[in-house]
């Protein structure tokens, strides 16, 4: 085989040698984003799952909330809702009573 690369490289003034080159990087980066692509998909596929088991446990608000921005009606942080998330979730939760304060004076 090397003789035969050695014959066409000469024939072609050594542009088989780069053609051979190009293809195998070719080869690689294909098999990389094929590596890529089935590791997205898992991860996909894991953060659907998580967001299954999240939707699954229907936390209750304490409040009416607007889903989209997480305040109450008044337009004010529900501060009782998100501390539910630790009991809930297992979040931790100790920083919420030193935020308050400081989302209520402005």
């Amino acid at each position: 085989m090397r003789m035969v690369d050695q014959v066409l490289d000469t024939l072609t003034k050594g542009e088989h040698s780069r053609t051979v080159a190009l293809i195998e990087e070719r080869k690689k980066m294909e098999e990389e984003e094929d590596k890529l692509r089935r590791k997205q998909e898992a991860y996909e596929a894991s953060i659907r799952e998580e967001w299954k088991f999240v939707e699954g446990i229907g936390l209750p608000p304490s409040a009416p909330i607007q889903e989209e921005t997480g305040r109450t009606e008044d337009g004010l942080i529900d501060f009782e809702s998100l501390k539910t998330l630790g009991a809930d979730l297992g979040i931790e939760t100790k920083f919420i009573e030193e935020l308050k304060p400081s989302c209520i004076s402005r």
